[in-house]
């Protein structure tokens, strides 16, 4: 589960902020860090997602956000836990310089405190995994444009 920005919801899936790295570089990997050990992320640049939804539907009380989901079980690319990426890569990325110390130390800080963030590997999140959660069920992103499109132009005859 996730909180999305509305305005970053597209056609083709769950975008990223401008400034994203590239998925399957070093540099990916240091803003999952990066993110990870910050309290408010790094604004859309990394997508973070939840096992818990009661933690999802907190942050989707902000304004313009919508609460979404995901099908894991669609996808080639996988989805890892910071837990996971920590105990298996922290620290070869320690020795190689990809990230430091502090990074991973913050990391830890909220891996320790019950956070189980979790990371779609592939970059920005194809539509055909995602739901949205709207007027009390689950839709898939196709919907959700065309409601959404549907009240806009409503708004422009009234």
């Amino acid at each position: 589960y996730r909180s999305h920005y509305e305005g970053a919801i597209e056609p083709v899936g769950l975008v990223r902020a401008s400034g994203a790295e590239s998925p399957h570089t070093q540099a990916f990997t240091r803003q999952l860090f990066e993110h990870s050990g910050m309290q408010a992320g790094l604004s859309g640049k990394v997508l973070s997602f939840t096992p818990n939804l009661p933690v999802a539907k907190r942050f989707s009380q902000r304004p313009n956000s919508v609460l979404v989901r995901v099908d894991t079980r669609k996808v080639d690319v996988p989805f890892r836990a910071m837990a996971n990426i920590i105990a298996t890569d922290a620290e070869e990325l320690i020795r190689t310089g990809v990230i430091r110390v502090p990074h991973l130390v913050n990391a830890l800080g909220y891996v320790s405190q019950g956070e189980y963030e979790t990371f779609y590997m592939g970059g920005d999140v194809p539509e055909g995994i995602v739901e949205i959660y709207s007027s009390g069920k689950w839709i898939s992103i196709q919907e959700y444009l065309s409601v959404k499109r549907a009240v806009s132009n409503a708004s422009v005859v009234v």
